[in-house]
């Protein structure tokens, strides 16, 4: 049974003001099946999801893991969302590389994200985006161009 505490804290999916007009959200509350959160770095991702360019140990301890994934780790229940610093790290890797690296972001976090909500209480909310390539854009354009400074902007977050 969900207590009204617990009902609020799920009430967590937000789009950005700026969105396209045919943008949608995929649900107001987040799904009671979701039971857990898993974080990953942007090089385990690119290791998870293209583990050919890998070599000895490595690229073995990465497979095996994608197989734990994909065998024993129900997708529906456990997501794996990416954050700014994700798209810090795909800008940082060139252009060449930004639609391919985004493709394998999305598929992998299923579009997941996790980010501070920033002016109201500084906690963790996680959003399911429509696609990656709006938030990218609207990131890059907003962000200093130093390669270890976090953005300074307060992003354009309504709740819907």
């Amino acid at each position: 049974m969900t207590t009204a505490n617990e009902a609020d804290d799920r009430e967590v999916f937000f789009v950005n003001a700026n969105s396209p007009p045919n943008t949608t959200v995929i649900s107001r509350t987040m799904p009671p099946s979701i039971t857990d959160v898993v974080y990953f770095d942007w090089n385990v991702i690119s290791y998870l999801t293209k583990p050919e360019g890998l070599n000895g140990d490595l690229r073995d301890s990465c497979e095996a893991v994608a197989t734990l994934i994909e065998k024993f780790i129900d997708r529906d229940k456990c997501i794996f969302p990416f954050s700014y610093a994700h798209f810090r790290d795909i800008q940082q890797g060139g252009p060449n590389y930004v639609t391919v690296d985004l493709c394998r972001l999305g598929d992998f976090t299923r579009n997941w994200m996790v980010y501070e909500n920033i002016p109201h209480d500084f906690s963790l909310k996680l959003s399911q985006r429509p696609e990656l390539t709006f938030d990218y854009d609207y990131y890059v354009s907003n962000t200093i161009s130093s390669p270890v400074r976090f953005p300074d902007y307060v992003p354009n977050l309504v709740r819907v």
